[in-house]
């Protein structure tokens, strides 16, 4: 017999990326609303949390008698950190880690592309024109990343290859490391942000 997987989030085997070729190994069960979780939970052993942010888990929680593991597919589990799943034998994972260099390249990049005024230079593109422009550099500027966690740490050591002084807000005031100057506390946030 084939262990019961479910995907929490998506409809289709093609919505989530390699699936197919679990589809062989267990069966594939999938729900988007609470309802269609709630059914599907019966007699799973895994379940895939691929729409991390809803909280239909919970609603649906009392179905899910014969379940052994949860793989969420956020970095966070704040979702999936209720009472019920926390007091119960369920292992749950996350992907911790898998987005930390994606983010912090996006956030780079969205720097620089404000700081070279990449939209109005692909708006003035769109319409034929050509107007010179100082733009500005990012070697230099400060930079304050709120969350100390993997990706506020990638984030982090982009920002300082790109010459930026990069500073964080935490949960605590503590030293930087390698990745910022300066760790300050969550109590401190709008001291450190600028006017």
């Amino acid at each position: 017999m084939k262990p019961v997987l479910v995907i929490q989030g998506a409809q289709r085997i093609d919505e989530v990326p390699r699936l197919t070729e679990l589809s062989e190994q267990a069966e594939l069960r999938f729900a988007t609303s609470t309802d269609e979780l709630r059914a599907a939970l019966a007699g799973a052993d895994a379940m895939l949390g691929w729409n991390f942010r809803a909280d239909s888990l919970r609603a649906a929680w009392d179905s899910a008698g014969d379940l052994r593991w949860i793989h969420w597919a956020g970095a966070g589990v704040d979702a999936a950190m209720f009472p019920e799943l926390v007091a119960s034998e369920v292992q749950l994972t996350n992907a911790r880690g898998i987005f930390d260099i994606p983010i912090a390249e996006w956030v780079l990049g969205m720097i620089i592309c404000f700081a070279k005024q990449i939209p109005q230079t692909l708006e003035y593109q769109s319409k034929a024109e050509w107007k010179h422009r100082l733009t500005e550099s990012v070697d230099g500027k400060r930079a304050l990343v709120v969350g100390v966690g993997s990706i506020g740490r990638a984030i982090g050591r982009l920002l300082q290859l790109a010459g930026m002084e990069v500073n964080a807000i935490g949960r605590s005031a503590r030293a930087g490391g390698k990745e910022f100057s300066h760790i300050h506390a969550v109590d401190e946030l709008l001291v450190h942000l600028p006017d």
